[in-house]
């Protein structure tokens, strides 16, 4: 388009139209460019932030893994010898599609809870690694005596059952063989 609007402008230098047309190009390929521009960066940034997470994984012996119910997704440029350990951290996470970030000099994860017999979950975007375990579910599972409601605070939890002192806690655990 911008050729054919260049030639006509070769002819008839003071065409309005052909004059409007070229402003309006100009400025639909400058708007594509800058569009371009910031899902590179954006893109970029994330990259940068899924190796810094990597990173901390690897020093930390953190292994990690996929998420069963997400596909996974490479990039086309992995610079390193990281690349398939970089490829399998690359995707979303449940819920969030938040990354774990590190704040203050601390790592924070997101985190799910399942609750099979009732078919729910919580997502907790971010889980501290020095937070305990036991006070997390404090704050998610309180005592009856404790809510105001008498109560428990989840919805679904009709026969209040879902308090602290209540909850057996299971973890799925990877170990890793030794080296």
């Amino acid at each position: 388009a911008g050729d054919a609007i260049d030639k006509g402008l070769g002819f008839d230098p003071e065409n309005k139209e052909l004059r409007k047309l070229q402003t309006l190009l100009t400025e639909r390929v400058r708007r594509a460019r800058q569009q371009r521009q910031q899902r590179e960066r954006a893109r970029a940034e994330r990259v940068a932030k899924v190796k810094e997470v990597w990173k901390h994984a690897k020093e930390s012996n953190i292994k990690l893994g996929r998420v069963n119910l997400v596909s996974t997704v490479t990039d086309d440029e992995e610079e390193d010898d990281q690349q398939q350990d970089e490829a399998r951290w690359h995707q979303h996470l449940p819920n969030s599609g938040a990354l774990p970030r590190k704040i203050h000099g601390e790592w924070h994860w997101p985190c799910m809870f399942l609750y099979p017999s009732h078919r729910q979950s919580d997502f907790v975007q971010e889980f501290a690694e020095s937070d305990m375990l036991a006070v997390q579910l404090a704050q998610m599972f309180p005592e009856l005596e404790d809510s105001p409601t008498g109560e428990t605070v989840m919805p679904w939890d009709f026969n209040n059952e879902f308090v602290c002192s209540n909850l057996a806690v299971y973890f799925e655990v990877h170990p890793t063989p030794a080296a």
